[in-house]
């Protein structure tokens, strides 16, 4: 029997955030954050697009973008926090800090 490991990275999706959104993920990556998953869907909104980060936002919180939704959303049935370009619903969530068990 073979196993494969699946890829729930998809750099194409990635690339879908957008001019308001790539900066606040380029600079979460500069200052260590990481990507575990991402996703095109229907849901939450139709033709969603997220982007889900390990660790909770790194980096200052931004308000005040034309057109991104910051939301403190603190559920750790979905997620920490994110930030949601309300025309293209494409989504930056952040994770919680926790223990990181794929290591042991």
């Amino acid at each position: 029997m073979v196993f494969m490991a699946l890829n729930k990275v998809n750099q194409g999706h990635i690339k879908r955030l957008g001019p308001c959104l790539e900066k606040i993920f380029a600079d979460e990556i500069e200052a260590g954050n990481v990507v575990v998953e991402t996703y095109i869907g229907d849901w939450p909104f139709k033709n969603s697009v997220m982007v889900f980060l390990k660790k909770p936002f790194l980096t200052p919180i931004r308000s005040g973008i034309q057109g991104v939704k910051y939301t403190l959303v603190n559920d750790s049935h979905y997620w920490k926090a994110q930030y949601h370009h309300l025309d293209s619903n494409t989504i930056l969530c952040c994770g919680f800090d926790g223990p990181d068990f794929g290591t042991l």
